[in-house]
C-alpha cells in the first residue's frame, strides 16, 4: 500500500535504512529525477527498489522455468552455458 492510498500513513514510524551512494553525482541523479517526477527521492528510490526486487523474482522464475524444461528434453545445463 502506498502513502496515497492511506491518509493515516505517517512516514516517521516507517522503518528507516540509510543509503550510502557508491559513487559521486549518484544522489543528484536521484535528486534529479525525484524533481522532474514531482516525487520524494524516497519515492524515487522505493521505485527502483521495488522494481529491481520484481526483476529478480522474474529472472528466477525464468530460469527455474527453463532449467525444468531442459530436463524434460533431456538437455543437460551445461549445454545452456
Amino acid at each position: 500500500m502506498s502513502r496515497r492510498d492511506n491518509a493515516e500513513f505517517d512516514s516517521r514510524l516507517a522503518p528507516k535504512f540509510v543509503v550510502r551512494f557508491r559513487r559521486q553525482g549518484m544522489q543528484e541523479e536521484v535528486a534529479e529525477r525525484a524533481q522532474l517526477e514531482a516525487r520524494s527521492m524516497n519515492d524515487v528510490w522505493l521505485k527502483a527498489m521495488d522494481q529491481y526486487l520484481h526483476g529478480q523474482k522474474r529472472k528466477h522464475l525464468l530460469l527455474n522455468a527453463l532449467e525444468r524444461r531442459a530436463t524434460e528434453l533431456g538437455i543437460s545445463l551445461k549445454d545452456l552455458l
